[in-house]
């Protein structure tokens, strides 16, 4: 059988439906009690190229989440792993996830690699020295100007220059292959560790293996959605998410969510018919509900949010017109305010004088109790910063 499954009837769903089903499995409908590494796993990664962004992705979705929780998973426990993955982006996975994400992503990102090599005059017996000589160095924590002194001592200023690249150059797809990850942090400086040594042991998964197991993994966290938009989120070509979709055929059925075709886990589809949002978006909403639904509506997400980086199509998360407020050039994803899954403004905080000073920008016109909720999840944030008072001034 190619492709999912379409035996069934095919089952329609709303916008609202969809949207509902993504904000629990993202742990914004509510926050959730699971652990760091949990949730990490059931949003697959949080990005974390900006690291008080990924602090607060966690701060949203976690109930309680103490300011020292992220820290002790990352490095004392180390439940929870700091790599480059998806889209060549630093992320943090939990730790026993890692051998599929590193199985899964790998070969793509090394031919993107390859190619940047190659722009440099080197091959790949230059790629393995390279990679031979900091498994070599890595006997305690290093940071990337210590790797580039002594790699300069030994092999010379262009290997020297390939691991102190800005944007991580060989130390990225040395973490791509699973040979080193992120480690301790020194002040305000990263170090790298070798992952055999950080983790125990470290073995990447079979690759065919691993991409069904993201894939799915995907699908538990972003569905519904179509195979273009996890090319899009995990950085696969689509000719390796095919053969996938057909390994799955059993497993992934095909829905309808308001005239676009998307894919669902056949398990996950009664959750996706139960779910809805309340539509907060207009002052005509008066519904009985909304005290007890609004704490669960509203969301400050941080940059880069995971719930922003699931699909390639953004429509329903966003109005076209508001599309280049939120992601911006050079890849910048904004701070935004989330209603009942779809962004209605953005937001700019700063701790001042004891205070922190929540300034929203609103798209439109919010129902009642949308403002309080706003206020509340400031000081929410504010607590969690380690702030003492927090106000929010808002605006269009």
């Amino acid at each position: 059988m190619a492709g999912p499954d379409k035996r069934d009837h095919i089952v329609h769903t709303s916008d609202a439906q969809a949207l509902g089903f993504r904000l629990c499995r993202q742990r914004l409908a509510c926050r959730s009690r699971e652990s760091v590494e949990a949730v990490a796993s059931a949003t697959g990664g949080i990005q974390a190229q900006v690291t008080s962004a990924s602090r607060l992705a966690l701060w949203a979705r976690i109930a309680d989440l103490s300011p020292g929780a992220v820290d002790a998973a990352l490095q004392d426990t180390r439940t929870l792993v700091k790599v480059w993955s998806m889209r060549g982006t630093a992320h943090l996975l939990r730790a026993g996830d890692l051998p599929y994400y590193v199985a899964a992503l790998q070969r793509p990102m090394a031919l993107h690699e390859r190619r940047w090599l190659a722009e440099r005059g080197l091959d790949a017996d230059d790629c393995l020295r390279l990679f031979d000589e900091v498994d070599s160095l890595l006997d305690v924590p290093m940071t990337r100007q210590e790797l580039g002194a002594s790699i300069r001592a030994t092999l010379g200023d262009q290997y020297a220059g390939l691991v102190e690249h800005s944007w991580g150059g060989m130390l990225k797809r040395a973490c791509l292959e699973g040979r080193i990850c992120f480690g301790p942090q020194r002040g305000q400086q990263v170090t790298f560790v070798r992952t055999r040594d950080w983790l125990g042991g470290f073995q990447p998964a079979p690759r065919e293996a691993s991409i069904d197991w993201l894939l799915e993994r995907y699908l538990k966290g972003y569905a519904p959605a179509t195979a273009g938009d996890f090319a899009y989120w995990s950085g696969l070509p689509v000719t390796a998410v095919r053969p996938s979709l057909e390994r799955l055929a059993d497993r992934v059925v095909a829905i309808d969510v308001a005239g676009v075709q998307s894919l669902v886990l056949r398990e996950d589809v009664p959750d996706l018919l139960r779910q809805g949002t309340l539509d907060l978006l207009h002052e005509d909403v008066h519904d009985p509900l909304l005290d007890e639904m609004a704490p669960r509506s509203v969301n400050l997400l941080p940059n880069f949010d995971p719930y922003l980086l699931g699909h390639r199509d953004k429509r329903l998360l966003v109005d076209e017109h508001h599309y280049k407020k939120i992601f911006r050039v050079a890849g910048w994803v904004s701070q935004v305010v989330l209603v009942g899954g779809r962004v209605l403004g953005t937001w700019e905080a700063a701790p001042r004088q004891g205070c922190l000073r929540m300034t929203v920008a609103l798209f439109d016109l919010p129902a009642t109790g949308v403002i309080e909720r706003i206020e509340e999840e400031t000081q929410a944030m504010a607590r969690f910063l380690g702030v003492d008072e927090a106000k929010v001034t808002c605006r269009r």
